[in-house]
């Protein structure tokens, strides 16, 4: 298994963290161990697709429609010719569709929708039929060769809906899933939904209320269903001529999902969206690129319940919007060592835009952004967000903006609204993201090297809060972080700082326990003695 790379130091690290993470999102395709499940009284098969049509008749051969209707229990092995019977085998342990496609006809075009995939802990596992490519820099790839896509000239809303526990998808391409607008109403489209089974509700109960609340009691969230090393948006050949996917994976419905070694590209809207809930998801070690294109424009969109959920080390690069946008959620999210660069292809918005209470924010590398770097708004209230340990270069604004008031006009909402004035009244302060607390403050406008070579640093921040001490650039950009100093119950800190050169430009940011992170301050410079 490749190796993690180490936290990114420098820009020029983005090259080598993206071949790093298409090597790992197709490195890791080779079979996975099983993972136990309970099992009921049902017996357990392993099928071999291994006709590309869309069909279902005896005729001899497997289609995935086919395997899918028949685990589902909606085709009786009755039905199949014997020479199809030898495709099914029953095995122990969880139930599996491979494939065994002619080499010519690994694409399999689909007519409509499939049916949803309602069997506990099966494999679809596209690594039984892998292709072998040499990458621009010579090294040799394993890479999907199975593809979803639909039938030229038809419209197909969704390539799989799974809707039961432990499903695991691996090693799959799918690409092309979408419907005219019009088309759309009460329906979830994307390459992949997840989903209790049967959503949305009918178009009478869409008409009394929105399909996503209030959810039936019968409507629970599919468990520990795992997406692991699939091209999604992106065909085999992995050049698109355009994006003709309208969204990657939605998330409906969802718990203790996990997103992890994929590759999500080319979507007209989001490259993952979650919609009434997506608890304990984990979206890990993933690239997602080019989405966003015609519609939401942001990589990743997190909408409803999506309490501890895990983004960690995606390479998030030229999406349309933010590369994470928090559209008022509920509950708390982790976002660490990621790189986001290149984002804001299509509108001028923040890298990452939050909404929300208590998220972390830790280790990311943020640049190269048509706006600000993370913005926290203020509506709905938005408290106790930590930013720490992050780098931000070439940004279009500030590294960090908390937006200061809840009756800024909708560009607050996309890019901030700017450097905050210093609030003192309570009433303000209530209704700014992050308490509204205060930039740390330098109590000169310089600092002074002595001939020692040691830098002083002094000033005020949030009392009981920690001051983060960061290099910037011309621009003001936090390039990175090189000490922490705490702050005195007065308000008031202080450090003495080696390894700092006349010329050098410092700001610094505070976090508080409970009011979070704060906008970053006024840079100074270094200067020698005159």
């Amino acid at each position: 298994m490749t190796a993690a790379p180490q936290p990114l130091q420098h820009h020029s690290d983005i090259s080598q963290l993206k071949r790093w993470s298409r090597l790992l999102l197709t490195g890791l395709l080779a079979l996975l161990p099983a993972t136990a499940f309970a099992h009921d009284d049902r017996p357990e098969w392993l099928i071999t697709v291994n006709s590309a049509s869309d069909t279902i008749a005896a005729d001899g051969q497997v289609t995935l429609r086919e395997a899918i209707t028949f685990l589902n229990g909606d085709r009786p092995l009755e039905d199949f010719s014997p020479r199809e019977r030898l495709q099914l085998v029953p095995r122990r342990g969880n139930s599996r569709i491979q494939f065994q496609l002619p080499a010519d006809q690994t694409t399999l075009y689909l007519h409509s929708v499939l049916p949803e995939v309602q069997r506990s802990e099966l494999i679809i596992d596209g690594t039984s039929q892998m292709q072998r490519r040499r990458d621009a820099s010579g090294q040799e790839q394993l890479v999907p060769l199975v593809a979803l896509t639909p039938t030229p000239n038809r419209a197909v809303p969704r390539g799989l809906t799974l809707v039961a526990h432990g499903i695991q998808v691996k090693g799959l391409s799918l690409y092309g899933f979408n419907q005219p607008h019009s088309a759309t109403a009460g329906t979830l489209v994307a390459n992949i939904v997840i989903s209790h089974p049967d959503a949305p509700p009918s178009r009478n109960q869409v008409e009394q209320t929105p399909y996503y609340f209030p959810f039936r009691e019968r409507d629970r969230a599919p468990w520990n269903i795992t997406l692991i090393g699939n091209w999604i948006g992106q065909p085999p050949t992995g050049k698109p001529e355009t994006a003709t996917s309208a969204q990657g994976i939605y998330v409906l419905n969802a718990h203790h999902l996990t997103i992890q070694d994929n590759l999500i590209a080319h979507h007209q809207g989001a490259g993952i969206l979650t919609g009434f809930r997506a608890l304990d998801t984990a979206i890990e070690h993933n690239v997602l690129e080019n989405n966003g294109t015609a519609g939401l424009p942001d990589a990743i969109r997190l909408e409803g319940q999506v309490d501890r959920t895990q983004i960690r080390e995606n390479l998030i690069y030229r999406n349309g919007g933010s590369g994470i946008y928090f559209f008022k959620p509920n509950g708390t999210v982790t976002v660490a060592g990621n790189v986001l660069s290149d984002n804001g292809q299509r509108y001028q918005r923040a890298a990452i835009y939050v909404t929300g209470n208590h998220h972390r924010f830790e280790q990311n590398w943020l640049g190269n952004q048509t706006g600000p770097g993370i913005v926290v708004g203020a509506v709905p209230q938005s408290q106790g967000v930590q930013i720490r340990g992050n780098q931000f270069v070439n940004l279009q604004g500030l590294s960090i903006d908390l937006v200061a008031q809840a009756g800024t006009d909708v560009q607050a909402y996309q890019q901030g609204d700017g450097r905050n004035p210093r609030l003192k009244e309570r009433h303000r302060r209530r209704v700014s993201a992050n308490y509204g607390i205060n930039a740390p403050l330098f109590a000169h406008g310089f600092l002074v090297q002595l001939p020692s070579g040691m830098v002083t640093v002094l000033g005020t921040a949030e009392p009981g809060s920690e001051v983060e001490l960061y290099q910037v650039d011309a621009s003001g950009n936090l390039l990175e972080p090189i000490a922490r100093i705490p702050v005195n119950e007065q308000g008031a800190f202080a450090a003495t700082l080696a390894e700092l050169a006349v010329g050098d430009r410092l700001s610094a940011i505070a976090h508080h326990p409970t009011y979070g992170t704060s906008e970053p301050a006024t840079e100074v410079e270094i200067r020698g003695i005159e």
